[in-house]
C-alpha cells in the first residue's frame, strides 16, 4: 500500500552541520542540523519489490528463528553465520564478515535522536551512515588485524533490518532508491566524539527521490539494503530514515527493531580469500 509520509530532510542552505556526542564548547549547540520536512510518496515493497535491484534493496524471508537480540554473544555465535549465508545467497559466494549490529526500542514517546545510555531509538532524519571520508578509519577499527590484508579490496557494507516484534507500525524504516539520488543531495554532517571525529551524509530534498518501506513487518521478515559500495559513487549509499505512519491499519505497539550489518568482499571467496 502506497502511503504519504513526512521525510525529514536536511536544509542544504543552512550552515555546515555538526552533531556533538561530547559536551560542545560554550555557546555551541549540541546539534545544528536544520530540518527541511517534505511530504513524500512512500511505496510498499510488498507491491513494488521487483522494480528494484535486489543487490541494492529487497525484502527477505528469514528462517533463522533467532530471538536473543540483546545477547551480543548469541548474536555472534548463532546469528552471524545465518546472516553471512543470507548475504552470500543474495550477492555471491564471497567473503563476508560481521560489521556491527544494533537494537532499537522505543520506551515511550517519539524521539528524533537516540535515547539515553545504550538504548537507541528510531532516527527520524534521512541520512547515510558512511561517507568516503569516514569509511577508512571505520575499516581499520572494525577489521582489526585483518585490515592490512584486506586493504585495497573492493567492498560493500550491507544491512539486514528486521522487526523484533510485529506488526511493525511505529515509525517503520523508509529507504530511498539510490538511483534516484543526485550527488548534490548528499550533505556531509560532522560528528564529534570523545575519540575523534567521523562523518555521515544528511539527505537534502529532491522531488525525484523514490521512497520505499515494508508494511506491517513481522519478525521473520527483513529489509536488505546496501549502505556503502566502494566500487560505486557515494549516491549508492541508500539513504534511509524512520517515518511516522499517519493512518496505521491497526494497533501501534512501541517500535522494536534490529539491524545487522556485514562487510562483503565481492572479489574474495570465503575459502581462499581471493577470487
Amino acid at each position: 500500500m502506497t502511503v504519504t509520509g513526512q521525510i525529514n530532510y536536511i536544509d542544504r542552505s543552512a550552515p555546515a552541520p555538526t552533531t556533538w556526542y561530547v559536551d560542545p564548547p560554550a555557546g555551541v549547540p549540541i546539534d545544528n542540523v536544520v530540518i527541511d520536512a517534505h511530504d513524500m510518496t512512500i511505496r510498499d515493497l510488498r507491491d513494488d519489490k521487483d522494480a528494484l535491484d535486489p543487490a541494492t534493496l529487497t525484502t527477505v524471508r528469514l528462517t533463522d528463528g533467532f530471538a536473543a537480540f540483546d545477547d551480543d554473544e548469541a548474536v555472534r555465535r548463532d546469528l552471524a553465520p545465518a546472516m553471512a549465508a543470507a548475504a552470500r545467497a543474495l550477492l555471491c559466494d564471497c567473503l563476508v564478515l560481521p560489521w556491527d549490529h544494533a537494537v532499537r526500542r522505543r520506551p515511550s514517546g517519539p524521539s528524533a535522536f537516540r535515547g539515553s545510555g545504550t538504548l537507541r531509538q528510531p532516527l527520524l532524519r534521512a541520512h547515510c551512515d558512511y561517507t568516503p571520508r569516514s569509511i577508512g578509519p571505520l575499516l581499520r577499527d572494525r577489521l582489526g588485524g585483518s585490515a592490512e590484508a584486506l586493504a585495497g579490496q573492493p567492498f560493500m557494507i550491507v544491512n539486514f533490518w528486521r522487526a523484533i516484534s510485529g506488526p511493525l507500525r511505529d515509525d517503520p524504516l523508509a529507504i530511498c532508491a539510490p538511483e534516484s539520488v543526485a550527488a548534490e543531495d548528499l550533505v556531509p554532517i560532522r560528528h564529534v566524539h570523545a575519540q575523534g571525529e567521523s562523518e555521515i551524509y544528511g539527505l537534502a530534498h529532491n522531488p525525484a527521490h523514490r521512497w520505499y518501506y515494508m508494511s506491517d513487518m513481522q519478525p521473520d521478515e527483513a529489509l536488505f539494503f546496501t549502505q556503502y559500495d566502494s566500487r560505486k559513487p557515494a549516491t549508492s549509499c541508500a539513504p534511509h530514515t524512520a517515518f511516522s505512519l499517519r493512518n496505521p491499519t491497526g494497533p501501534v505497539p512501541p517500535r522494536e527493531s534490529f539491524e545487522y550489518r556485514l562487510i562483503v568482499f565481492p572479489d574474495m571467496t570465503p575459502q581462499t580469500g581471493v577470487c
